[in-house]
């Protein structure tokens, strides 16, 4: 499949990544990782940033994804 065509995939699917509901414990194995996170962490494929409210508020988030319309739901789930 082309990038392209991947990217408007991923795109269409922002809104419903937002508001997506985890199970139990998908959301405690997600938060037990992430709490172990230090400094300064490079997230990819970040999506719609469902790792962002697990991460200790000292550490620095940088994060990519191939999908703008991800990218701008991200922002809206990171604590700082």
């Amino acid at each position: 499949m082309e990038k392209a065509k991947r990217i408007r995939i991923f795109d269409k699917q922002a809104d419903q990544y937002d508001k997506s509901r985890e199970s139990l414990q998908q959301k405690l194995w997600r938060q037990h990782l992430i709490a172990h996170a230090k400094g300064r962490v490079l997230e990819l494929a970040v999506g719609a940033g469902a790792n962002f409210p697990f991460y200790p508020p000292s550490v620095r988030i940088t994060a990519a994804d191939f999908s703008s319309a991800m990218l701008d739901k991200a922002p809206s789930r990171n604590p700082v």
